[in-house]
Formats: C-alpha cells, structure tokens, sequence
C-alpha cells in the first residue's frame, strides 16, 4: 500500500510540474514573436469610409460594424475572425478588426485610411501579404504614444502604419437601450451647445476625431443646430441629383449587355480599361455589368446605373498561359454565368461543343502577334474578375497590381474625355465549329 501511495504521489507532482511548465509558455517572449500568432498570406486592399462599395448600402459616416469610429489601425476581416482580433501585416504593422464587408472572406483583409494617397504612402494594395493572426494578446505591443489620442485631424502623416496602434479596446460603444451615460462636464457642454458658426470646421477628406463621442452625447450636441443641419442636408441631396443627372458623352449606337457572348457594354468597358492603363489586355466580368447604356446622351446616373456599384479597376502583369487558362475557365461554364469574361487587345476564337479546357481555337492579340505562354503581359481587369470563382490563379501568379479609384468614376471620366463614342462588337470572341 506504502509503494502504491508513493508512485501515485509522484505521479501527481509530475503533472503538475507539466501544468507549470506548460502554464510558463503560454507567454512568449519578445524574441518568439510567432507562438502566439500565425502566419499565413492574405490578399490584403484598403478602403475608405466613402469608397463606392459602402456609399452604395450605408452613410459615409465612418462607423464600423463594431459601432467603432474607424480610425488608423483598423481593419475588416472576414466573419470566421471575431472583432478585436489582431492582425500584423508584415512590414507595414499592427492593426485590429473592428470592421466587416459583403466581399471580405477570410482570406482577405481590408484596412481603412482616411484617403487613397494614405494608403498608397503605406505600401497597401490589392496584393498578398505576410500576416501574422494573434488569437490573443500579441507579446510586448507597442506603446500608445502620447500623440495617439489626439484627433486624426491632428497627425502628421500616415505614410506609415508601423508606429500607429490599433484603436484603443476600451472605448466600446454603449449597447442599444441601455442608459446614456452622466452629463459631460461644464466645459464640453458649452463647447458642444455652441452655433455651429463658431466651430472648427472639420476638412472634408478627414474622418473625425476618432475620440468623438458616438453614443447618447452626440443627442446633446446635435440638438440646438437640428433645423440648419437638415437644410444642409437638403441642399446636399439637391446637388448630388443635379450632379447625376450632368451629361457625359454621346453613344452614337446603343452598347446593350449580353451575358453569353460578345457584348456592346462588355467591350467598351474592356476598351476602357486598356486604353486607360495602356495595358495589353483588357478584362471585365459579367459581374461588373448590371445594365446597358441607351443611344444618345448619356447621364452619369445612366453611366453608374449600367455599372456594377463597389468595383474598383486594377492592372496585374500576368504569364500567357495563365491568361489563356483564364479565357477557357469562361468558355466552359454556362452561358450568362457571372465570371463570363469581355475582352480587349485580344482575337479568341472557340468551339462551345469541344471539351471543356479544350475550348480555345484561336487565342492572340488584335494584331495577330500569338499570345506567348511564358510571356508576361499587363492586363487591365476589376476586382470582379478576381472574385470569381475559377480565376484563383489569377490572383496567386499575379504581380505588380493596384487597386483604388472606383469603376464607374473611370467610366464617367474616360465617356467625358472622348465626348462621343461609338460602341459595337467586332468579333473579339468568334465562335468558330
């Protein structure tokens, strides 16, 4: 019975010492920066609060999904990620999820900026970048300087994210219902009940303080100038509708979309985006085109209506045979499915009854030079390509790409610098039996 005590008590003391020592790596040193984190690539772009994609289902009022001001250091990430989960992207720093968006999927992440010259002075694009995921708190984070409690207004550049901490995780915003929080002092709320002539104004390509108040207080704020703020309001819808409806250009033949073959509105958005990069290729996918355009006049509100909403334009040098990959992925799904690809600068011809990936009978450039598959072309495309299913390869062999200014912001300005265009089909994509 003695022995019998005697190994069990052993036993006990050996596990735990494991319970010690396991308990003493649960915190990583400075120098073992990755145990408590993941590293893996993730396609990593930027945003604003007023991009096309958020205009088109919210207010550009720089509130995340998490009701966070957003601010730099904020990131939206994908649903399988909860809010509060730190990201580093390598070589540009540390920044949190306190946003979500309709196409972020968990391989993806989107960081804000307060306008797309920031981003660009960052290093962010539309590109695959080395992440490191922190399911808890990140080791030895850096310190909040005293300069990151000022408003945005107040920083001197954000050319780097690297010193810029994520937003401070203790400010969370007061659950709907609950009770609003005790009165600000004396001197904010004078500030606050002030004429709105008196103020500061805040410049329009800044988002507010990231400080400012988003619960009850703002009630307080807002009250004593209501009726001003909504004649503003007023004079502000009344402009953008008259800005919609200001005439781009004249369409001498009408460009209808057709979703199976070569359409009008397909090639004169491919044109587009060759002409205007000065790339080789031009690429746009079914899912970039909701509409037609009518012969005529044509409004901006017409140019935007035909456009799909949140599509941004990117160019990306890619190989031969991945562009020829690319065009028989397109030839090969149903007809009208919404990666279906319009082309420019290129002569495809394809047989619908050959099998599928042996589809392309004819694949070279408008002036009959043959497409190289060890070659490297720059090709013009939209984001709607890339999110497609079948163009993964397009995204991983991919270099040199950029993504920023929205799609229907090109149209309108390219349809104004021609004045008048002629849009048609010239047997770009020929089916040849």
């Amino acid at each position: 019975m003695k022995v019998w005590l005697i190994c069990l008590g052993l036993a006990s003391l050996a596990i735990l010492v494991s319970i010690g020592l396991l308990g003493l790596r649960t915190q990583p040193s400075a120098a073992d920066s990755n145990a408590n984190g993941r590293r893996l690539r993730m396609f990593v772009t930027g945003y604003t609060s007023c991009d096309a994609s958020i205009r088109a289902v919210k207010a550009c009022d720089g509130i995340t999904a998490s009701g966070r001001k957003a601010a730099l250091g904020t990131v939206a990430c994908g649903p399988n990620y909860p809010l509060g989960t730190v990201f580093e992207i390598v070589g540009i720093g540390r920044m949190t999820c306190w946003d979500r968006g309709g196409g972020i999927k968990d391989h993806m992440l989107d960081v804000w900026f307060p306008d797309v010259q920031s981003a660009v002075q960052a290093g962010i694009s539309a590109k695959w970048m080395e992440v490191i995921i922190y399911s808890s708190a990140p080791p030895d984070p850096p310190a909040q300087p005293a300069a990151a409690a000022a408003p945005n207004e107040a920083r001197a550049g954000y050319g780097s994210l690297a010193a810029s901490p994520p937003p401070a995780q203790t400010a969370a915003p007061a659950p709907v219902g609950a009770a609003a929080p005790p009165p600000a002092p004396a001197t904010t709320s004078k500030t606050a009940a002030a004429p709105s002539a008196a103020r500061p104004k805040t410049p329009t390509n800044q988002p507010p303080p990231s400080s400012a108040p988003i619960a009850a207080p703002v009630e307080v704020a807002l009250a004593p100038v209501e009726a001003p703020a909504a004649e503003v309001v007023k004079v502000e819808v009344a402009e953008t509708v008259e800005a919609q409806r200001q005439p781009v250009a004249r369409l001498e033949h009408a460009a209808p979309h057709v979703t199976a073959a070569e359409s009008p509105l397909g090639d004169l958005v491919a044109d587009m985006l060759r002409t205007q990069y000065g790339a080789r290729v031009g690429l746009v996918a079914n899912r970039d085109l909701q509409g037609s355009l009518v012969a005529g006049v044509i409004t901006v509100e017409q140019v935007t209506g035909a456009l799909t909403p949140g599509r941004h334009p990117l160019t990306q040098d890619l190989r031969g045979d991945t562009l020829r990959a690319a065009m028989e992925h397109s030839l090969s799904q149903l007809d009208g499915w919404d990666g279906f690809l319009h082309v420019s600068g290129l002569r495809i011809g394809y047989n619908p009854a050959a099998p599928v990936g042996q589809r392309l009978t004819r694949f070279e450039f408008s002036n009959g030079e043959a497409v190289a598959d060890q070659g490297w072309y720059r090709v013009a495309l939209t984001d709607g390509v890339y999110f497609s299913p079948g163009y993964t390869p397009i995204l991983q062999e991919g270099k040199g790409l950029f993504a920023y200014q929205p799609l229907e912001d090109m149209a309108v300005n390219w349809l104004r610098q021609r004045g008048s265009v002629r849009p048609g089909v010239d047997g770009r994509l020929a089916v040849a039996r």
